[in-house]
């Protein structure tokens, strides 16, 4: 029996191709004069789970290691307030890598499944427009800046242990966070350009209905039944559209989970950091900017994981605008017309299009600023917690 496949090009080719050589995408990609025709992999499974599990085996033995290290050689555990900030930190990093490693089959054979359904509700609608070109190229530039943030954290990391004369078996093992940090960037590129497929599908959609509202006045006859196809196709399109969401959440939810507790802790590790860093009777100029930076990166992911998803709100939000305007602009002797109108309607209100990761809240803006509150709560509770020895080690 054959492969459920796929073709992907793009942006999502290349999200692909690079999570297939780093671990988190079990795929044979095989290039075709269109893009890239992809299916599961149980050889690439294999290769990734085993590349995985190893780097995450040294990182786990760098903790060990430096848990158990003399407080003055130690690389990232030197006071107590440290350690368990840094075994929470390392420990989600090395967690979201196996899972990603490990979850790749049900991942990526959804994946291929709402993939080929996003492609079959296209069929018959214009292809993406140049504006989600434009996205996707803003996507892949801000990733490729997150790479270069990367480089240099582990270059001053390195440069920092060796000047203090720290334990170079740990800072080469701890070289195994920057892989799994790649990894969990390269998870939420999946979900990220996936969310940005259902986002431009369902912008197709509607650019398809709003022809039909650009008549001035009623419809006549012959324009009420053109309509009537039209808004017959795109509802059932609507209602395979809503299972797609659903779909597209159930795939990325564990995944989604992991992302925003590491970017919850890294948010509040970070600042955290940085005072030490201003506090320090050395001078560590260099560190407290490398900390603003990593501030900065992880905002601006945590805002590239809700924004696909406050679009396709907006555009949800959209559709219920057009299919009212269409129904004030609809004769009330077409019947006909009125009963594709109200069957669309119904389906707009008993589907709902979220994405809700096992139900425990709704990606979007307003969770940005619920993490934002509840970020500001912990930083003051962990200054607090601060010690002089914290406050004399640094960063």
């Amino acid at each position: 029996m054959s492969r459920p496949q796929c073709m992907v090009w793009g942006a999502l080719a290349v999200v692909l191709l690079v999570s297939r050589a780093v671990g988190v995408a079990p795929l044979r990609l095989r290039r075709r004069p269109a893009g890239w025709l992809i299916t599961f992999s149980p050889y690439v499974y294999a290769y990734n789970v085993i590349i995985v599990s190893v780097i995450v085996s040294a990182g786990v033995v760098g903790l060990v290691l430096d848990l158990n290290m003399e407080p003055s050689r130690a690389v990232r555990m030197r006071t107590p307030t440290k350690r368990i900030l840094w075994i929470v930190d390392f420990g989600t990093v090395l967690l979201s890598a196996l899972v990603g490693a490990y979850e790749g089959p049900y991942r990526m054979n959804n994946m291929i499944e709402y993939l080929n359904e996003l492609r079959k509700i296209n069929k018959n609608t214009n292809i993406q427009s140049s504006k989600e070109r434009v996205r996707m190229a803003i996507l892949l530039i801000s990733y490729f800046g997150f790479i270069l943030v990367m480089a240099l954290d582990i270059w001053t990391t390195r440069s920092h242990a060796d000047r203090l004369n720290r334990d170079q078996l740990i800072s080469n093992l701890y070289l195994s966070f920057s892989y799994t940090y790649m990894t969990l960037i390269l998870l939420q590129s999946q979900f990220t350009v996936g969310a940005m497929a259902v986002h431009s599908t369902l912008k197709n959609l509607n650019n398809a209905l709003e022809t039909q509202t650009d008549n001035e006045g009623h419809f006549t006859s012959e324009q009420s039944k053109k309509t009537r196809e039209t808004v017959r196709h795109i509802a059932l399109s609507f209602s395979n559209f809503c299972h797609i969401v659903t779909e597209v959440t159930k795939c990325h939810e564990i995944s989604l989970l992991l992302l925003l507790v590491f970017y919850g802790i890294h948010l509040v590790i970070t600042p955290y950091y940085v005072s030490l860093a201003i506090q320090s009777p050395e001078e560590q100029s260099q560190a407290v900017f490398q900390m603003l930076l990593w501030c900065i990166v992880h905002f601006i992911s945590l805002i590239l994981l809700v924004e696909p998803c406050h679009w396709t709100q907006e555009e949800v939000n959209r559709t219920h605008i057009l299919v009212s305007l269409l129904t004030d602009r609809a004769s009330a002797a077409d019947n006909l017309l009125n009963a594709e109108l109200n069957q669309f309607y119904k389906h707009l209100t008993l589907n709902k299009v979220a994405f809700s990761p096992l139900g425990m809240f709704t990606m979007g803006r307003p969770l940005c600023a619920t993490i934002v509150g509840i970020l500001s709560t912990y930083l003051v509770i962990i200054f607090q917690f601060q010690t002089a020895a914290d406050r004399v080690d640094g960063f």
